[in-house]
């Protein structure tokens, strides 16, 4: 039975070879989309997956870093020594015109750069880090 509906399909694809060929086209687009789909469903669930990681290590309870481990890790290659003009740690000469202009002054110059300290020095700092630095370097 099964040799026979497999050669009663092998005639008519020999005896229409259009439809043959359209036949074929559409079992080739069906295993495409199939593929396809498969390929999109991946990549959506490791999006998911990729998320929900981002999700947890932000929920994580990870509290910020200490004012003395930023300025340790970013700050003190130049606030310890005056380097390039900056102000020296916990001079209160060098930090009281910065600190005339007000916390929020600071924190922009920390984030954005000033003079020859660059932008973006600890990328990675919130601003609480950011803050928490500056309190380091204005102990007097």
């Amino acid at each position: 039975m099964l040799r026979s509906n497999l050669n009663r399909s092998y005639r008519s694809r020999v005896r229409d070879p259009e439809r043959a060929l359209v036949e074929s086209r559409r079992s080739a687009m069906q295993g495409l989309d199939y593929a396809v789909k498969k390929t999109t469903i991946v990549i959506v669930i490791l999006m998911l997956v990729t998320t929900a990681l981002a999700v947890y290590a932000d929920d994580t309870g990870n509290e910020p870093r200490s004012g003395s481990a930023v300025y340790r890790t970013y700050c003190v290659s130049c606030h310890e020594t005056g380097s390039q003009g900056a102000p020296i740690s916990n001079d209160r000469n060098d930090w009281e015109p910065r600190l005339s202009k007000g916390p929020d002054a600071l924190l922009i110059a920390a984030r954005s750069g000033l003079n020859d300290m660059p932008a973006g020095t600890c990328s990675d700092c919130s601003d609480v880090e950011l803050k928490a630095a500056i309190r380091e370097m204005t102990k007097f």
